[in-house]
């Protein structure tokens, strides 16, 4: 399963990033009349830029700015005027949003225990609703792609020193929140702006399940550099460049991204040619092979997410044991115009390409093919087991047993719940979302809503799909993983279910969990939160080792 953001920052243009200013204590100020250029980018595509002035004068500053962005739909334009006293506490915020089917001002004012924030239909004089957020010292307000205000913020963190953390509330006016983070300091560096050599100060935000990286001038605290690993959001100030950065050793041992033993082949299924890698360690004689099926969405061959390349640590780690692997960008990754909502075409058609590609391929046992699917790719690997011949078995990581509509409601709740939202606030969220697949489960309804950008059609497939019973039906051998930290398939909900309904089905399926791993099997410190998974990381080497020790044994 894709791992769900439940933050989506930005009512109006359904959340790209964290911005900051504002709190309570003394904070240093840009130079009077400082004007400042960000380049925003999502996936290398230009986003949009924004163009910000701070002027600073005795009764404190004022910090406008206008950001232009081209989103699905249109383009869209935020204004925004910040004031603030000289001591850095709010006095006034306004933030104009023009966007396709919303216009809308909101007008945030301090009060006694917090904020109000009206919002306006633009150019109104009476608000359509006033809504207060409590909020306590220390505060940063922090609203939508807007640099400008992490760069008030990143200037008031001179005083952290290294490893330092500090708790704090964000004000978010566009969603009408406040919610806890926790900022980090990290190692310090050096980069180029304007040509000239800078020092750097680096910093994490984490706020829910959300990270966000930040560079900034060590000299005053200028933001540099914003990056949102999970929304492949980078936000970068004109003028500045990053400094090379020193080889990195990656799960094999080899440097990341260039695995000698890795060839690019094409997976070719029935919409056209999905690029791949082919990893086939040199030994005498031939050896097993495993294709890898990632979980839901659009993932590239490696399930890329956020810094994190789970299947590449997966399979150049079954490499290492003597075990082939295929991996492949999925149809959705690859082919966008030629991707339907079917699981045939998400899954099943080019999964079987897959197999055959890899058991035709020189030094790979024909005879001794397997298939791995994580996730979603995990809940549907018995089908593809059993609509495929010649299978030596399936390793199943993390599936999810419970009905996909209970797990999507349980991670929004999650998500909610980490933001500081009340059981009723929860409760009211998530309504939304059960009544749109109750409609998509009652047959008929043929006016059942899409959920998630995806059609109703292809959640009642999703829906039908019962992992315990395919499992058990299946004539395969089972291997079963389960990382103890997971909060999107859960051990006590899921991976449990199965072992208790199921069992071990005369030796046939094996069931293994891992303590202190997470969805991605990478280890967490604590409990998981999804922010995880914007951290660099690796799967944990114990994971394919168990996997290659259940495959060598067939």
């Amino acid at each position: 399963m894709r791992p769900m953001l439940a933050l989506a920052f930005g009512v109006a243009l359904g959340g790209s990033c964290l911005a900051a200013d504002a709190g309570t204590a003394a904070k240093p100020a840009p130079d009077a009349s400082a004007k400042t250029t960000y380049k925003l980018t999502i996936g290398g595509d230009d986003l949009g830029t924004e163009e910000a002035a701070v002027a600073t004068t005795v009764e404190g500053r004022t910090l406008t700015s206008a950001v232009h962005l081209t989103i699905p739909g249109g383009q869209a334009a935020l204004t925004q005027d910040l004031k603030l006293k000289p001591d850095g506490t709010l006095i006034s915020y306004v933030l104009d949003i023009d966007a396709p089917g919303q216009q809308l001002t909101l007008k945030t004012t301090p009060t006694d225990d917090g904020v109000s924030v009206g919002i306006f239909s633009k150019g109104g004089d009476s608000p359509m609703s006033t809504k207060p957020i409590a909020v306590k010292a220390p505060y940063v307000l922090l609203d939508n792609n807007f640099a400008s205000h992490l760069d008030l913020y990143t200037r008031t963190l001179g005083d952290l020193g290294p490893g330092g953390e500090r708790s704090f509330s964000l004000l978010v006016p566009q969603v009408v929140q406040s919610i806890p983070a926790v900022v980090k300091r990290l190692a310090d560096g050096t980069a180029t702006l304007d040509g000239k050599p800078v020092a750097t100060r680096a910093y994490r935000i984490t706020v829910a399940n959300l990270t966000e990286d930040l560079l900034a001038r060590a000299s005053d605290g200028a933001l540099l550099r914003v990056e949102v690993p999970l929304q492949k959001l980078t936000i970068v100030r004109a003028g500045f460049a990053s400094a090379p950065a020193p080889a990195e050793k990656t799960f094999a041992s080899t440097q990341k991204g260039a695995d000698p033993r890795e060839v690019e082949v094409t997976v070719k299924g029935p919409a056209g040619e999905l690029p791949a890698v082919l990893l086939v360690p040199k030994r005498e004689k031939p050896v097993p092979g495993v294709v890898l099926l990632s979980g839901s969405g659009p993932n590239d061959r490696d399930e890329t997410i956020g810094p994190n390349k789970p299947f590449q640590d997966i399979a150049r780690g079954l490499a290492d044991r003597g075990i082939a692997t295929l991996r492949f960008d999925k149809r959705t990754h690859a082919l966008k115009s030629k991707a339907k909502a079917t699981l045939a075409a998400e899954y099943f058609e080019d999964a079987a390409a897959a197999i055959k590609l890899l058991g035709a391929s020189p030094g790979v046992d024909p005879e001794r093919v397997f298939v791995l699917g994580h996730s979603e790719g995990a809940m549907l690997a018995p089908t593809i087991g059993g609509q495929n011949d010649g299978l030596r078995g399936l390793v199943l990581m993390a599936p999810g047993v419970r009905p996909i509509d209970a797990m999507i409601i349980d991670q929004l709740a999650f998500g909610a719940k980490l933001t500081g939202r009340s059981e009723d606030e929860i409760a009211e969220q998530t309504k939304t979302i059960k009544d749109q697949f109750a409609a998509i489960r009652d047959p008929k309804r043929a006016d059942a809503p899409a959920v998630l950008g995806a059609p109703a059609a292809y959640w009642r497939e999703l829906l039908a799909i019962d992992v315990t019973k395919s499992v058990k039906d299946s004539k395969l051998p089972i291997l079963v993983l389960q990382g103890d930290e997971d909060i999107q398939v859960r051990k006590d909900l899921d991976f449990n279910a199965l072992k208790s309904s199921v069992g071990d089905a005369g030796g046939r399926v094996a069931y293994q969990s891992f303590a202190s791993l997470n969805h991605l099997f990478m280890r967490v410190e604590g409990r998981s939160s999804g922010a995880e998974y914007g951290i660099p990381g690796h799967v944990e080497p114990s994971v394919p080792n168990a996997i290659a020790d259940w495959i060598l044994a067939r």
